[in-house]
């Protein structure tokens, strides 16, 4: 007597390996995917804590083909971002910046870091652009500093384009490597993204 087997339903199908490659290509070529993408560079800027590299990365190993016009979107999303924080600090500090500052906890460090504006403000923008350094308080700090707005527009589209367009590179490079991995194991796969941000971190924070 023949036997039955049983195959797999579609969404257990679906639940190896094999459809994480699928489900983030899934996502990339979803019309919303630039437009999240744009939306978290912009608002990490001076509000959220959600780096634009959290969305990017995914986006550049699923389509590495279009990891040159994911970096653009986020470089300049993230730029028009920091120009709102920077408007924020030079004209709205009392009412709404002071409260961003005070939400994360960084008042001292933000009146440390407005004072040497004057001296160094520029290095601290390079600086926050492509580390851990958050971002946001360097844009506010800019504006309530009287920092010059083209020197300021300046050194976040220089290090936005470093940081992201690089990040890109890797993922044109070895996106399709990295979605064998994807492909092959979920565990690895995990441990692929975490390495590949750990280690973007530390080089930039090293610089």
């Amino acid at each position: 007597m023949p036997q039955n087997v049983e195959h797999p339903t579609e969404s257990e199908a679906g639940a190896g390996p094999k459809s994480l490659s699928a489900r983030l290509e899934r996502a990339a070529d979803s019309r919303w995917a630039v437009v999240w993408l744009s939306l978290c560079a912009f608002f990490n800027s001076f509000l959220i804590p959600l780096p634009a590299e959290t969305l990017l990365l995914p986006l550049c190993i699923a389509r590495p083909n279009r990891s040159w016009r994911y970096a653009s979107v986020a470089t300049i999303s993230s730029v028009l971002g920091g120009f709102a924080g920077y408007a924020i600090g030079a004209l709205a500090f009392t009412t709404v910046g002071s409260n961003i500052v005070a939400y994360y906890g960084t008042t001292e460090e933000f009146n440390n870091l407005t004072t040497q504006f004057n001296s160094a403000g520029m290095e601290w923008i390079l600086l926050a652009t492509i580390s851990p350094l958050p971002y946001k308080l360097v844009t506010v700090s800019s504006g309530v500093s009287g920092m010059s707005l083209h020197v300021f527009l300046a050194a976040s589209l220089l290090g936005r384009f470093v940081g992201y367009f690089s990040l890109a590179a890797i993922c044109w490079r070895f996106g399709e490597q990295a979605k064998a991995v994807m492909a092959s194991s979920v565990t690895r796969s995990v441990t692929l993204a975490i390495l590949v941000l750990v280690g973007y971190f530390l080089i930039f924070d090293s610089t």
